[in-house]
């Protein structure tokens, strides 16, 4: 597998000719809940709720909370559902729109190790700061003997 990428169900809902394209391609898929909702501001079972609803257009077992946040008790409920939790490492932040780039790539460049977790977005509001950040990024783990692939 060469990447992985977690996936907003109502997306791949939208998209499935995506979804196809990531998996033909080698890369595997996880679940980011159906639209990625907020797991402090949710039920808990209406969270489990949206993951599994968002399972019927993403076929992985792998699931990352948006945000990062979940309660204790969401996540007890998504792995007695058999979901493995996937949290990271590095935040490029690239969906803020006042980011220095440069500092950005600096400490990704810096803080990346072997078994090192790396979240990009791949949102309109992320896109310049993606498309800057990421190739610069891939060549500086290359330049370092680093290869990057996925869960």
């Amino acid at each position: 597998m060469k990447a992985t990428f977690f996936c907003v169900g109502e997306n791949a809902k939208k998209y499935p000719e995506i979804i196809s394209k990531i998996l033909v391609e080698g890369h595997g898929i996880g679940n980011h809940t159906y639209n990625h909702i907020k797991g402090w501001k949710t039920k808990d079972l209406d969270y489990v709720k949206n993951a599994i609803k968002a399972s019927a257009y993403i076929k992985s077992n792998l699931f990352r909370p948006p945000y990062g946040r979940i309660t204790r008790n969401q996540g007890a409920l998504l792995k007695a559902k058999g979901f493995r939790i996937i949290m990271w490492n590095l935040l490029s932040c690239d969906y803020l729109a006042s980011l220095d780039k440069e500092k950005s790539l600096s400490a990704l460049v810096e803080g990346s190790k072997s078994g090192s977790i790396i979240v990009f977005h791949d949102s309109e509001k992320a896109a310049e700061n993606l498309y800057w950040i990421l190739p610069r990024y891939l060549e500086a783990l290359h330049t370092r003997g680093l290869n990057w692939s996925a869960l």
